[in-house]
């Protein structure tokens, strides 16, 4: 990012877009929680970046207008704000999990978050299909534009996720249920994007004649968009134990543990080899050690016979035979 506040793109000397800032402050609170956990330096640098992405976005992407304001789609280099309103914003509320299971924090505070719910439900916005790239009040909108007014599956799929995670399950339903709608009249395959035209009885969403049909982007959509509102998150998994104390049930720390210490519970086969139901047909000439015993010596099936067998009798009395699965050797 240089010196500057903002992330531009796509050039150095380009605008600095509404989603791409989003995406720059996620890297940098997501990127500092992973440099803390793996105790490497750096973290507390990106998190005061993050902190100054924040602070100034709040003051300088906002537009106040009678409706409640808006965020601006992006910010040129001498300041100057784009006020159109498109389903990008919808990055803003995919913010990202910490490691410890909390939701990072994102560009918005709360009334603001709430705001753009409603902006991102608002027919405007909302053909009754999914989200357009732009709204339909917007200067050059255009139902088949790729970021003028078309659906983008994905983009829709990323606002009913950061709905769902922010508390607005209503206004999630209300986009997954037009796209699930949509998905029926494409064989349940979403294409890439389809048109962006109002959603009326009867008729479907137009097919976009640029398309990827099937898409990656769209497949991961509608998995994204089901494992938001059903809750599903990923866990913490429990911390690994530490190196220098090995577990209870590491020879190594039996040996090494003080005799105060509460004995590790007894295994249901015994702890040596005279308290196993399988010592008494422990061999006498395997070199195992009592407590691998039960594990390492099995009885082998009975010999196949006939013309594909792979196994030859080993004795004529019983045939079967008993082996160390150890050294492999017979026993």
């Amino acid at each position: 990012m240089g010196e500057g506040t903002y992330l531009p793109d796509p050039q150095p000397t380009g605008p600095a877009r509404c989603d791409t800032q989003a995406h720059a402050h996620r890297a940098a609170v997501l990127g500092a929680d992973l440099l803390d956990a793996c105790d490497s330096p750096g973290g507390a640098e990106l998190r005061h970046l993050a902190l100054r992405m924040r602070t100034a976005f709040r003051d300088e992407f906002w537009i106040d207008d009678l409706g409640g304001g808006r965020p601006a789609a992006a910010r040129t280099t001498d300041g100057r704000l784009v006020p159109h309103l498109g389903a990008g914003a919808a990055h803003l509320l995919d913010t990202g999990l910490l490691g410890d299971g909390t939701m990072a924090p994102g560009l918005l505070d709360k009334v603001r978050t709430e705001q753009l719910a409603r902006l991102l439900t608002d027919p405007a916005l909302d053909s009754g299909w999914g989200l357009r790239g732009l709204g339909a009040k917007e200067p050059g909108h255009n139902p088949f534009g790729h970021r003028s007014g078309a659906v983008r599956v994905h983009e829709t799929a990323v606002a009913v996720a950061g709905l769902a995670t922010a508390g607005h399950e209503k206004e999630a339903g209300l986009l997954l249920r037009g796209v699930l709608s949509a998905a029926g009249h494409f064989g349940h395959r979403l294409p890439e994007m389809y048109g962006g035209e109002r959603r009326t009885d009867g008729a479907g969403p137009l097919p976009h004649p640029a398309a990827c049909r099937p898409a990656a982007t769209a497949a991961a959509a509608g998995v994204l968009m089901l494992t938001s509102l059903a809750g599903i998150r990923p866990r913490r998994p429990p911390p690994a134990p530490s190196p220098s104390a090995p577990c209870a049930a590491h020879p190594s720390a039996r040996s090494a543990s003080p005799a105060s210490e509460s004995p590790a519970p007894p295994s249901p086969y015994g702890s040596a080899a005279s308290d196993s139901p399988w010592s008494k047909k422990r061999p006498k000439n395997c070199n195992c050690a009592p407590d691998l015993a039960v594990h390492h010596h099995r009885q082998a099936p009975p010999a196949r016979r006939g013309p594909h067998a792979r196994a030859k009798r080993i004795s004529q009395g019983s045939g079967r035979r008993r082996e160390c699965l150890s050294s492999g050797r017979r026993l």
